[in-house]
C-alpha cells in the first residue's frame, strides 16, 4: 500500500455539538461559537449541515422539524446551510445565535429570521431575490444572452444591488464589517460574470468564442484590475472567486510553459512562485494556495502532491484551513490506494444481483456515470473503443450508474448499446458506493486490483490517457 503521507499521520476534529431543543427558546451562546437553529415546515427527515469551506457541522431534525446546531466560530462569515439539494446563505459572528424557519422546499423564498443578524441575513434574502428577478440567478439564461442583452442584465442588477445597499448603509443597524464587504460586492461580481462571458456564452450556444462581439481580453484585464490585496474581503465569497479566476488568469499568462511534463512536483513550485510574485499580500497567496489544493484534494484526493498538503499544513496558522484541509483529507483516507473496497451490491440490466467480489481474479476499471449527464455521454463512444481495445486483457470493464431511476437508465443502455458490465446503484448520490469514494461529480473513473484494492480512488477518463497507465498497471 502507497505511504498516504505525513498528512494522514494526524488529525484534530472541530467540538461541534448537536442535539434536538424547542425552537422557540434561543440559547445563550459563548464568543466563540456559533448557534443556529431551525423549524422547517413540510420537510422531508434530512440532515441539515453548517458548510464554510466544507461541511463543518450536522444536525438531525426531530419529528416536528427542529434542529440545532452548535459549533466553534471563525471570526466574520458567510456560511451555507443545507439540506439535500437546497441551500441558504447566513452570516455570523462569533457569539451569536440564529433562528430560522422555513420549508426547505423553497429555503429563500419562506425564510424568516430571528435572534441575531436578522437584517444583515434579511439582506442576503433580498439581495439573492434581486438577483433572480434580473436574471442573475438563471446561470444558462444569463450566458446564453447575446452581448447587448447580457449587459443590460448586468446593469439591471447592478441598479438593484446598489439601491438595497443604499437602504442597508441607511438603515445603520447592519453590521460595519457587513456593510464594508456588501459594498464590494457588485463590481467585483459583474467583473466576474463579464470575465467568464465568452467562454459560457460559446459553451451554451456552441458557437466559436471570434464569432462574439465581445472582448474578453478587456473584460479579463478589468477583473485583474481590481485590488486583490484586501484580506478584509476574504469572507465574502464573491471575492474568493474572483481570486480563483485571478489565480487561473495569472498561471495562464505569466507561468513557465516549458515545466509542464516535468512532473507535477515541478508544476505545483512554479505555480506557486508565480502567486508569491504576482500577489502582494502574504495572506491572499495563503488562500490561494489553500484554496488550490483544496479543490485538487475534493477532486482527485492527495495522490502526486501529498507533500504539497503536508508542508501547507505545517506553514499554516489559520484554524480555519487546517480544519477544511484536514477534514477533506480525512474523508479519502478509507479510498487510499492499497485499502480494501467493501463488497458494493448492484442490480444489472435483468435485475440480478452482481457484487464487486464477482470480478475478483481482474483488475477493474470504473466508470461512475449517469444518463442525464453531458460529459458522461460524451465519454460513451471513448469507452466502447476502450473496452474494445482490451478485451483480450485481464481487466473488467464497470460502469455503474446513479441515475434516478432504473427506466432512465435503461433507455440509455437499450439506445446506445454500451460495451462493459453495465449495472445500476439505487440511491443516486446517497447510494452506498458513492458515498464510500467521496463521489460529488461525475464521470468519475477508479481503478480497483484483482484482489478488491484500490489502485486509485480517481483516475484518467477513456478519452484522456488512461492507456499508458492501464498498460504499465497490466505488465506489473
Amino acid at each position: 500500500m502507497k505511504n498516504p503521507g505525513p498528512f494522514l499521520t494526524t488529525f484534530f476534529s472541530a467540538v461541534i455539538t448537536l442535539n434536538l431543543f424547542d425552537c422557540q427558546v434561543l440559547a445563550t451562546n459563548s464568543y466563540d461559537e456559533i448557534i443556529i437553529t431551525v423549524q422547517a415546515f413540510d420537510f422531508e427527515p434530512q440532515e441539515v449541515e453548517l458548510h464554510l469551506f466544507n461541511k463543518i457541522a450536522v444536525a438531525t431534525p426531530n419529528e416536528i422539524g427542529n434542529s440545532k446546531i452548535k459549533t466553534k466560530a471563525y471570526g466574520p462569515a458567510y456560511y451555507s446551510l443545507r439540506s439535500g439539494r437546497n441551500r441558504i446563505e447566513i452570516y455570523l459572528l462569533p457569539g451569536d445565535s440564529l433562528h430560522l424557519d422555513l420549508n426547505w422546499g423553497d429555503p429563500t423564498g419562506t425564510v424568516s429570521f430571528s435572534g441575531d443578524r436578522v437584517v444583515e441575513n434579511q439582506f442576503l434574502i433580498d439581495k439573492h431575490k434581486a438577483k433572480e428577478d434580473n436574471g442573475w440567478a438563471d446561470f444558462i439564461g444569463l450566458y446564453r444572452s447575446e452581448p447587448e442583452e447580457f449587459q443590460r442584465k448586468l446593469d439591471l442588477g447592478l441598479y438593484s444591488i446598489y439601491s438595497l445597499i443604499g437602504e442597508l448603509k441607511s438603515g445603520g443597524r447592519a453590521d460595519r464589517t457587513f456593510v464594508q464587504m456588501e459594498m464590494q460586492y457588485p463590481d467585483y461580481r459583474t467583473a466576474l460574470m463579464a470575465a467568464n462571458y465568452v467562454q459560457n456564452h460559446s459553451r451554451f450556444n456552441q458557437v466559436p468564442p471570434e464569432d462574439i462581439n465581445y472582448s474578453e481580453e478587456e473584460a479579463q484585464q478589468s477583473l485583474l484590475n481590481l485590488d486583490n490585496t484586501n484580506v478584509d474581503l476574504l469572507p465574502l465569497p464573491v471575492f474568493r472567486e474572483v481570486l480563483e479566476l485571478h489565480r487561473r488568469l495569472i498561471w495562464e499568462k505569466r507561468m513557465n510553459q516549458e515545466v509542464y511534463g516535468q512532473g507535477y512536483d515541478i508544476v505545483m513550485k512554479e505555480r506557486f512562485r508565480v502567486l508569491e510574485k504576482n500577489f502582494e499580500s502574504g495572506k491572499i497567496v495563503e488562500f490561494i494556495k489553500f484554496d488550490y489544493l483544496s479543490f485538487l484534494l475534493r477532486r482527485s484526493g492527495p495522490g502526486d502532491v501529498d507533500s504539497h498538503f503536508a508542508m501547507f499544513l505545517a506553514e499554516t496558522e489559520n484554524p480555519v484551513y487546517i480544519q477544511a484541509m484536514k477534514t477533506d483529507l480525512k474523508v479519502w483516507e478509507p479510498i487510499l490506494p492499497g485499502m480494501q473496497v467493501p463488497d458494493f451490491k448492484f442490480e444489472n440490466p435483468d435485475g440480478d444481483a452482481i457484487r464487486l467480489s464477482d470480478l475478483r481474479g481482474k483488475m477493474v476499471y470504473i466508470d461512475v456515470w449517469a444518463s442525464w449527464c453531458g460529459p458522461c455521454r460524451q465519454e460513451i463512444p471513448h469507452w466502447d473503443k476502450l473496452v474494445g481495445e482490451y478485451s483480450d486483457r485481464d481487466i473488467y470493464f464497470l460502469a455503474i450508474s446513479l441515475d434516478a431511476t432504473r427506466e432512465s437508465w435503461e433507455s440509455m443502455l437499450n439506445s446506445k448499446e454500451m460495451k462493459g458490465i453495465h449495472v445500476y446503484a439505487p440511491g443516486v448520490w446517497n447510494s452506498e458506493f458513492a458515498r464510500h469514494f467521496n463521489v460529488r461529480g461525475i464521470p468519475r473513473f477508479i481503478l480497483i486490483d484483482a484482489e478488491g484494492r484500490v489502485i486509485l480512488p480517481q483516475t484518467e477518463r477513456p478519452s484522456g490517457n488512461i492507456r499508458e497507465r492501464l498498460d504499465q498497471l497490466l505488465k506489473s
